[in-house]
């Protein structure tokens, strides 16, 4: 993303020695903030670290940024305000489908954008424009290596597709999955989907248990939050087969959950605990757990159960593929607290596995099985359960 940043972006963009003004039209606030945040903060880090090598180009980088409030209509309004403050390059959310509109503001002045993290193929000339960039691969080529590695490392034969329709990242991710597994001869047992919102994916889950053969691994393309209800759904039910997931379920923040998670797999292009087999990364993981107090995606708001364990880590070409849990792993809290975060709107929110499940529909205070509502930051609800 830095080399990005420094050579193919912001060399083209600025030709003197005036100060850069890079435009940050991303989200600070709502659902989307668990993707977009930390990434953020990784640009900001970038900045300070160019700005004290000298800057860019004889000038200084300044940076400029608009919430989105995870609101696509806001996120146009958010691009076109950046502009308005004179960016020069404007860097938009981590996913095609957010990030668009406040790209389209870019575009429109003739200023580059750059996804976050974007993997739809949308997110450049097909679907944004000529002046569109993204730092990240393509979602299909996560997919095939869901399917690649299943069908090599564990032996997958059979398959069931369950796509989260509401953003284009998904339907991308599911489509790599499936091509690659036809290449390699695996058979699919069926195919579903639902809505990121969805309170209940029963009927789908249903589904998956009266075949008469199960799959051999469910592929879920879903982000979080609704992801994250889908699989504790899918667990809960009795389903144990290999689930595997795009990396926008990357991350522990939200694994509890998802009570003694195991033989969930995602691929992932570095790892955040420090043990990337890459010394670059790991010593950029340091300076980022420097500056912000946590590494990136690792951590959200607040305090939070962590989970202990070791992780496994399987290359597999151009990624990493993450198994989070095992035999090894295990829940452990943190200063006696379990917080759960969720959209206040319209999310499902999983506090602890002695609650089921707690619907918010507004800001009123809560009290359910012992959980109440504790605070409200950002657009997501925190739950603090009184031991």
């Amino acid at each position: 993303c830095a080399a990005l940043f420094n050579t193919t972006i912001l060399g083209t963009v600025v030709a003197h020695a005036d100060d850069t003004t890079v435009g940050l039209a991303v989200a600070q606030s709502g659902s989307f903030a668990a993707y977009d945040r930390d990434a953020t903060n990784t640009v900001l880090l970038w900045i300070d670290d160019q700005n004290a090598k000298g800057g860019l180009l004889g000038g200084q980088i300044k940076s400029v940024i608009s919430d989105t409030e995870s609101d696509r209509a806001q996120g146009a309004r958010a691009g076109q305000d950046v502009v308005d403050q004179g960016a020069q390059l404007v860097v938009v959310s981590c996913d095609y489908d957010y990030g668009a509109p406040a790209a389209g503001a870019a575009q429109r002045a003739n200023i580059a954008s750059v996804f976050l993290c974007a993997e739809d193929p949308k997110a450049g000339v097909q679907g944004a424009g000529p002046f569109a960039f993204t730092s990240s691969v393509a979602a299909q080529v996560q997919g095939a290596a869901m399917a690649g590695w299943s069908h090599k490392a564990l032996g997958t034969k059979t398959y069931y597709t369950l796509l989260d329709t509401s953003i284009e990242y998904d339907k991308s991710v599911c489509a790599g999955a499936e091509w690659a597994a036809e290449k390699l001869g695996m058979t699919s047992l069926g195919a579903d989907t639902f809505k990121n919102d969805d309170p209940s994916i029963q009927a789908q889950i249903t589904r998956i248990g009266s075949l008469a053969t199960k799959p051999d691994a469910i592929f879920l393309c879903t982000f979080t939050p609704g992801g994250v209800s889908a699989l504790r759904q899918i667990r809960a039910s009795g389903l144990d087969m290999p689930i595997f997931s795009g990396s926008a379920m990357d991350g522990t923040y939200w694994t509890d959950a998802v009570p003694d998670l195991n033989d969930f797999y995602l691929p992932v292009q570095a790892s955040v605990h420090g043990d990337d087999p890459r010394a670059e990364v790991n010593d950029f993981i340091k300076l980022f757990t420097v500056k912000y107090g946590h590494a990136p995606a690792s951590t959200a708001r607040g305090k939070r159960r962590q989970v202990a364990g070791r992780l496994r880590l399987l290359q597999f070409m151009p990624h990493l593929l993450v198994a989070l849990g095992g035999p090894d792993a295990r829940i452990a809290d943190t200063a006696g607290l379990v917080v759960g975060a969720g959209h206040v709107e319209r999310q499902t929110m999983f506090v602890d596995e002695d609650v089921a499940e707690l619907r918010i529909h507004g800001l009123a205070r809560v009290l359910h099985a012992g959980v109440q509502i504790h605070a409200l930051r950002h657009g997501f609800l925190c739950a603090l359960v009184q031991r």
